[in-house]
């Protein structure tokens, strides 16, 4: 088996774990430290040999049981580098938790049910798009100079949570705190309309060495169907053409916010998730009775 380790953060070489990062093509902002440090949640690192490849192994103790999983602002975990067989990570793996419950982009085919995010592809808008450009163009939409970082924050957070999202008011507290530490990084991005003096849409962004990434973003209900989003957007995407930059979208496995990035241009990437578990049964009945009374 090839020399795999489990590190945490404070074990981490980082400027070797940066030069793995810093090699990949797409979508790789998520595993900078300077990232994961904002979540706030206990972060592990798979390290193969001399930080030839690795991955990110966010965990947590619940009831006492190790797990694997994704927190609600990490996409997914991804494999980088000097490849390893999946046998070799899910063998390693099993030896470290007791139960693995989390989204992982690996190549190849796995065992394990997909699910998909879109990255921008360059490849022409949709009817759709077209359609709601021109009907943002009707509207008096204005664009905000220097928008305020927490106004826009703040608005956004709130749409969100009266959205039929998976958004608890502690993540709505979180989105803030890590869009705070982005804009003190220089890495954030902010885009926002107005209408009649009001914020009614705003869109963030991480910019990364011309790469940008879609983080969050929201509009209010009448902004929204008059194309607001798809606005914000387009102006985004020129910017990063302009600038010769390239555009992760993030992505969803939900169908409507998979089409709305399907209609700009982007296409599907894959990813898994993975589920394995060794607790004990009364774990496993705790977690069955929990999932029940919470609807999942």
């Amino acid at each position: 088996m090839s020399e795999l380790r489990r590190l945490t953060l404070d074990q981490i070489d980082i400027q070797k774990w940066e030069a793995l990062v810093s090699q990949q093509t797409d979508y790789s902002y998520h595993a900078f430290v300077a990232f994961l440090s904002l979540l706030e949640s206990p972060i592990d690192f798979v390290v193969l040999g001399d930080y030839d490849g690795g991955m990110v192994l966010p965990v947590k103790k619940k009831w006492g049981i190790e797990v694997v999983y994704t927190p609600f602002f990490l996409p997914f975990s991804r494999w980088m580098g000097k490849s390893v067989t999946f046998e070799e990570l899910f063998v390693f793996l099993q030896k470290e938790v007791q139960e693995l419950n989390f989204l992982l982009h690996f190549p190849g085919d796995l065992p394990f049910p997909t699910r998909c995010y879109q990255v921008w592809a360059n490849k022409g808008y949709k009817t759709q798009t077209q359609r709601s450009l021109k009907k943002a163009e009707k509207h008096e939409f204005e664009w905000m100079t220097n928008p305020d970082l927490m106004t826009c924050a703040r608005f956004v957070t709130k749409e969100l949570l009266q959205k039929d999202i998976k958004l608890s008011p502690t993540e709505g507290e979180k989105l803030i705190q890590i869009l705070v530490g982005l804009q003190e990084k220089g890495k954030l991005h902010t885009l926002a309309l107005q209408q009649e003096g009001q914020l009614v849409a705003c869109q963030f962004f991480i910019e990364q060495n011309k790469r940008f990434y879609y983080l969050k973003g929201a509009a209010q209900a009448e902004a929204m169907k008059n194309g607001a989003m798809y606005f914000l957007m387009h102006r985004q995407l020129t910017l990063i053409q302009e600038k010769g930059g390239t555009l992760d979208f993030g992505g969803s496995h939900l169908d409507g916010i998979r089409q709305f990035y399907l209609n700009l241009g982007g296409e599907d990437r894959h990813y898994y998730h993975v589920q394995w578990t060794k607790a004990p049964f009364w774990y496993r009945c705790l977690k069955f009775f929990r999932n029940k009374i919470v609807g999942k």
